[in-house]
């Protein structure tokens, strides 16, 4: 039983890390607007999943709300850029924005190419 305790705490501090990134916006200029953004971030994240899931379920309109989804997965790539950057004070290295760079303007021009369907 208090392994499953132990597990369950620990699962609970990495979800807490993983939700709130102190580390990420510890560093930066504007700690709070970056907590806000932080959690727009997510938010937006939690959106798109929804919305495909909806999408899965009804049938008959499922390009808008994929069109959707995809429009909030490119929202959360520019928060999270804006993040990275540090609302664009620090230069970070192309090697470490590789994703919100390539799958960003992805997402819009996936989200567009469903509007027209």
């Amino acid at each position: 039983m208090s392994h499953l305790l132990e597990e369950l705490e620990e699962f609970k501090e990495a979800a807490v890390e993983t939700f709130t990134e102190e580390e990420l916006i510890s560093h930066g200029h504007h700690p709070r607007l970056a907590h806000i953004v932080l959690m727009l971030r997510n938010l937006a994240v939690l959106i798109a999943a929804v919305l495909f899931i909806v999408s899965i379920i009804l049938h008959n309109s499922r390009y808008i709300f994929k069109s959707i989804a995809y429009f909030f997965g490119g929202a959360a790539y520019i928060l999270e850029y804006l993040l990275l950057t540090d609302f664009l004070k620090e230069k970070v290295p192309h090697h470490e924005l590789f994703m919100v760079y390539c799958l960003g303007p992805l997402y819009f021009l996936l989200g567009l190419s469903y509007i027209f369907q």
